[in-house]
């Protein structure tokens, strides 16, 4: 017999997705300093001279820019306090938090 289920993961596309924008350029860029043309100009060189994923270029660049300040994974959820939702994203995150408010479990974003 299984036990009984309290607890949900939602996956999702974020950046235009669920917000208007990019996470990179509310959160990431500004609160490391980095700037976005150098930082975009770096991901497209690792695609172009050294074959990489464009998905994994800029996980890659990312990982070199922070490689002094490489944040945790507390202040990662910090700065996710930080994003800004779409209308429809936060109508239905509100409405998520609602009814889990009303069950045994916990909703976190």
């Amino acid at each position: 017999m299984s036990s009984p289920q309290n607890t949900i993961a939602i996956v999702y596309d974020y950046n235009q997705t669920l917000s208007p924008n990019y996470m990179q350029d509310e959160v990431l860029f500004p609160t490391f300093g980095i700037d976005p043309k150098k930082f975009w100009a770096h991901c497209h060189e690792l695609v172009k001279a050294q074959g990489f994923d464009n998905e994994l270029a800029y996980m890659k660049a990312l990982l070199d820019y922070l490689d002094i300040d490489r944040p945790t994974n507390a202040r990662l959820r910090e700065l996710g306090d930080g994003r800004r939702y779409s209308a429809r994203a936060a109508f239905h995150r509100r409405k998520l938090t609602l009814r889990n408010s009303q069950r045994e479990t916990s909703f976190t974003a």
